[in-house]
């Protein structure tokens, strides 16, 4: 429902400049206007944008910001091609997770085509991560935007052997 979704963000610190991507809690992501619009180019409709009123300590962010929700969870981690080196599985509940801080081991991880294909965004159920999947297609609209957004971590598909 409307009325369950946060209306503002607010930083306890000021922030010198606000990113054009950032997680505010949990699986919470806060996206300025111009990455909605290319969000909306991609993800037909899956995922749920709302406008959300960035503050800082003492005053609002003057620029349209948005919360984004990303619903669709798959399961394309592919641990069959993924080294063996790069993930463990964790003893509560079976989840996938970088053998590294902060996640930097991800980009060794495959993805199995088949699964994301036709998404533009997606968490992997089987991964534990805060960090959600985005489309080749999607990633090089928003860097060729220019845009202030996270460094992102490539991950490839798994080459099937057939």
């Amino acid at each position: 429902e409307p009325f369950e979704l946060p209306q503002v963000y607010r930083f306890v610190d000021r922030a010198k400049k606000i990113a054009d991507i950032f997680m505010a809690a949990g699986s919470l992501f806060i996206v300025s206007a111009p990455v909605k619009e290319i969000i909306k180019a991609h993800d037909r409709g899956r995922s749920l944008l709302w406008p959300i009123k960035v503050r800082q300590p003492r005053e609002e962010v003057k620029e349209p910001y948005f919360g984004l929700y990303i619903p669709t969870h798959l399961r394309a981690f592919d641990e069959k091609n993924t080294p063996r080196t790069a993930f463990s599985r964790s003893q509560y509940g079976g989840h996938v997770q970088s053998n590294y801080p902060d996640n930097k081991n991800i980009s060794k991880f495959k993805l199995l085509p088949e699964v994301y294909e036709g998404h533009a965004l997606w968490w992997d159920s089987e991964i534990s991560a805060t960090e959600f999947f985005i489309s080749g297609a999607l990633y090089e609209d928003l860097k060729s935007a220019s845009l202030n957004i996270p460094r992102c971590a490539k991950v490839t598909a798994a080459q099937v052997q057939g």
